[in-house]
């Protein structure tokens, strides 16, 4: 998508110091540029999956959103990164993750008993 290589190719440019951005290669660029250049608050939410088909999508994900919180604007950067707000909350999402495999579990067996 030539939009998503315009907002890349801007991430890139600024976390380089003195780098010139360009943000007329998209209008995406063009509508974010307030808030890439540092004069608002931005939040920028990875959408990951952790099925190992989706892996490699994960990973350039990751690495893209890892570049996007290397930008120092005029705000002083990024106030707070998700994946440690998620770890501090992961002690609370561990009984919903194990009741909704122990859900899964039992749904798989009702649908073997099912008559056909």
């Amino acid at each position: 998508n030539r939009s998503l290589l315009a907002l890349a190719n801007c991430i890139t440019a600024l976390t380089r110091k003195g780098s010139y951005v360009n943000y007329r290669d998209s209008k995406l660029t063009r509508l974010l540029k307030d808030s890439l250049s540092g004069n608002c608050y931005t939040t920028m939410i990875a959408h990951v999956s952790p099925s190992i088909a989706s892996f490699e999508e994960t990973v350039n994900t990751l690495k893209y959103a890892h570049r996007a919180c290397e930008i120092r604007g005029m705000c002083g950067g990024v106030r707070e990164n998700v994946y440690e707000v998620a770890v501090k909350h992961a002690i609370h999402m561990r009984p919903c993750l194990e009741a909704t495999s122990g859900l899964r579990q039992a749904v798989a067996k009702l649908a073997v008993r099912r008559p056909g």
